[in-house]
């Protein structure tokens, strides 16, 4: 039993030894397996890059150069070296023959780096340009007397054109046509403590522009590892400053920053060292743009686009302050390296802002426009009120605002986008509107942004600025015409010039006049009724209606009395008070009483809106000596016009002859009143007399009943057209008076309407008197 029981253990026993056996066997042979296999894989690998290396000798024999530097010298690669080791004698030689002078050599770690200028044509002195940078290696040899170099690395420099160049300025300025002539580079320097890894160089030149110097460039970055030069970036600088390494986003590497500030808008470029995956070139310089958030901006996104925006459009302060409110309520997990450069970047220019906001300024436009970018509405609006109470610089801010081109609009609506309700900003707002064009278009865009109500604040601003553009518009001689009537008390509320709110007593002899006015001129232009553009300031209208009539420098007025005969009957009038409502223009003079009961309106005008233009009289038989063409054209129609009044059937048109015997004695006024260089035939006819030759004439001698005979005026064109007519009886006015103005325009013709007066010009389009 005990024995059958040892046989058996050492049976299973000897099994188990044979299966351990069999399986380191297999292992063993797994192991070599997998040995062979990694050896076939490197051996493969080994051709093949034997392969690779060999093509790549093939075609640049000096692609192994690299390698070598890394082998011991026993074990260095034989290759054909294509550009064999010269001197700098022998480099600059056969570079010269190719057109090329060489520049003063740079040590770049252990090579030498060296720039090809070349010089165009036409060049003669101060002309040259880097066209190509060049990295050679020194050449250690035994008994060489002179050093040898061998050529490593190239690079031929990207052209620059001028639109590149001169792009911050036409950004700035909403301009987008420049030049595409290339500009040349100048200049080579090396960059002190810049990153690493590599050597960092900056190739320039200089345009001038509009009074502005342009500093523009190229980055070339040099990689000793793998001796590589490459170029990385172009830049301009309307200051005229090279860029520089400076410490922005607070990370361990500097950032790359271009000034692009044109005045006091700060505006940089920021440029980010980052790495990738390119052996000869490790590194590139990536922008940090302020258009979009990182893609890992989750939360708050929406607030996040809002303050880029402001930050886009100029107002960093408002930017950085929303950035710092979303920064700090975003987990630290969730807010990027890419937000932190955003907010970094944002602060450095806000830091400028605020800094140019602070202090103070010679000029009050500079201070406006610096408080302006660092979104400071309210400080602006300080310096802006401040220029008008004191009224010594308001003409300088009125200048900048009527030529701002968008830099404070787009910043309004920027700000308004996110803050309408802020009434600084919809100051700010209404006064670029008021100033650019009228204070109506100011009242619309207001009403469309608050449609419930304007904020008084913004109201009396706009008040002060309308007063002050009336102070700001110079004196002038007042120019009025109006009707005027006679009235025995004043009724109604009127405005004065000053504070003081008591009129004048009336004297004995002296009468009040109420005088409409129908035409006035501002200082830029002739006004006609109704004036509805014509917008009152809450603070001082009466002084502000006073000095845009130019009542200041000559506050009297004429009151005429227009005879029918033509004649004129003046008295003067001093003008005490204003009124304005709803466009109609009153003034409140005392002068004379009238020298007549007759009339119960009167034609008002001071003494340098016009001339009386009184144009000498002829008879037409007179004018047929001289025109007869002329005449001959006007008498026919006169006859019909004359016999229509009279309400007669029309007879078959007497011969010339007979027209001539019996109305040539009639008297007619050359003048030209509609501009075209040739006289118009003016006939006033008086039309109880009309048809009594004897004794009808144009004027009425003073022992005749005047009353008696109503005048009538036509006017013949020089082609024989009536342009106007008093014979119609539907007409329902009467010429008075001609009228010079004295601004190069047509005579006005002085119509009496009813009992009122109202001036008319000829206009060619529509045809007539308007």
């Amino acid at each position: 039993m005990t024995t059958s029981k040892t046989i058996k253990r050492k049976s299973q026993s000897s099994l188990k030894s044979g299966e351990t056996r069999q399986t380191q066997s297999r292992q063993q042979k797994g192991f070599a397996k997998l040995a062979a296999i990694a050896t076939l894989l490197l051996a493969m690998g080994a051709i093949a890059g034997g392969v690779w290396l060999s093509l790549l000798l093939i075609i640049n024999p000096d692609a192994g150069l690299w390698l070598n530097r890394y082998l011991p010298s026993w074990t260095r690669i034989p290759v054909a070296v294509r550009n064999p080791p010269q001197t700098l004698a022998e480099i600059r030689t056969n570079l010269a023959r190719q057109g090329f002078q060489l520049g003063k050599p740079i040590s770049v770690a252990s090579e030498l780096l060296i720039p090809l200028w070349v010089s165009p044509p036409t060049c003669r002195e101060g002309c040259a340009e880097i066209v190509q940078l060049r990295v050679y290696q020194p050449v250690t040899s035994l008994g060489e007397s002179e050093p040898k170099y061998r050529l490593v690395s190239q690079v031929e420099l990207t052209e620059m054109n001028e639109t590149f160049v001169v792009s911050p300025l036409l950004h700035h300025n909403n301009e987008t046509v420049a030049s595409v002539n290339p500009q040349p580079l100048r200049q080579i320097s090396l960059f002190k403590n810049a990153p690493v890894p590599g050597i960092w160089l900056n190739l320039s030149g200089e345009l001038i522009r509009n009074d502005t110097t342009f500093a523009y460039g190229l980055i070339v970055h040099y990689n000793p590892a793998e001796m590589h030069l490459s170029q990385m970036l172009q830049w301009t600088s309307p200051t005229g400053e090279f860029p520089r390494w400076q410490q922005v986003t607070g990370g361990d590497t500097e950032e790359l920053v271009v000034n692009h500030t044109i005045g006091l808008e700060p505006k940089f470029k920021v440029y980010r060292l980052q790495p990738r995956n390119f052996v000869p070139n490790p590194v590139y310089l990536e922008e940090v743009l302020l258009n979009q958030p990182p893609p890992e901006i989750n939360l708050f996104l929406d607030d996040y686009r809002q303050a880029l925006t402001l930050a886009d459009r100029g107002l960093f302060s408002p930017a950085l302050q929303r950035l710092l409110s979303i920064k700090q309520q975003t987990p630290a997990e969730a807010w990027s390296l890419a937000a932190e450069a955003q907010l970094d970047t944002i602060r450095m220019h806000a830091a400028i802002t605020q800094s140019q906001c602070q202090q103070s300024w010679a000029s009050p436009t500079q201070q406006l426009f610096a408080c302006f970018t660092d979104g400071r509405p309210a400080d602006a609006l300080s310096v802006f009120q401040a220029a008008i109470t004191g009224n010594a610089n308001f003409q300088e801010i009125l200048n900048f605002l009527k030529n701002d081109d968008r830099q404070l609009w787009e910043r309004t609506q920027t700000a308004l986008k996110f803050t309408p309700d802020d009434e600084n900003w919809q100051a700010w707002g209404a006064l670029i509107l008021t100033v650019q064009k009228n204070r109506e278009a100011a009242k619309s865009w207001l009403q469309e942004l608050s449609p419930s109500s304007t904020s008084p604040r913004v109201t009396e601003l706009l008040d002060l600025l309308d007063l002050a553009i009336v102070s700001q518009t110079g004196s002038y001689i007042s120019k009025i015409v109006g009707a005027a009537v006679a009235v025995e008390s004043v009724e109604g509320e009127w405005l004065q010039p000053s504070e003081q709110t008591n009129l004048p007593p009336l004297q004995p002899q002296q009468s009040w006049y109420q005088i409409q006015v129908t035409d006035f001129y501002d200082g830029q232009r002739w006004r006609k009724a109704p004036f509805s553009d014509l917008q009152l300031a809450s603070y001082a209208p009466g002084k502000q209606l006073w000095r845009l009539l130019g009542l200041d420098v000559d506050p009297w007025i004429n009151v005429t009395v227009l005879t029918p005969d033509g004649r004129s009957v003046s008295s003067p009038a001093a003008v005490q008070a204003v009124q304005f409502n709803n466009g109609t223009l009153k003034l409140l003079a005392l002068g004379d009483q009238p020298q007549t009961d007759k009339p119960t309106r009167f034609f008002a005008h001071t003494n340098s809106a016009f001339r009386w233009l009184e144009p000498g009289a002829v008879t037409l038989r007179d004018l047929y000596k001289i025109q007869p063409e002329w005449v001959s054209l006007i008498l026919p129609a006169l006859w019909r016009e004359v016999k229509t009044s009279e309400t007669r059937s029309l007879d078959e048109v007497p011969p010339l002859a007979k027209l001539i015997e019996s109305m040539g004695h009639w008297s007619v006024r050359p003048v030209d009143l509609t501009g075209n260089d040739k006289p118009e035939a003016l006939l006033t006819i008086y039309e109880e007399l009309a048809t009594k030759p004897q004794s009808a004439t144009a004027e009425v001698t003073e022992t005749t009943e005047k009353n008696q005979y109503r005048p009538r005026t036509i006017i013949f064109a020089d082609s024989g057209e009536i342009l106007y007519n008093e014979f119609r009886q539907d007409i329902g006015s009467s010429l008075a008076a001609i009228a010079d103005f004295g601004d190069n325009t047509n005579p006005s013709l002085v119509m009496q309407i009813s009992d009122n007066y109202q001036l008319k010009r000829w206009s060619s389009s529509p045809r007539g008197f308007e």
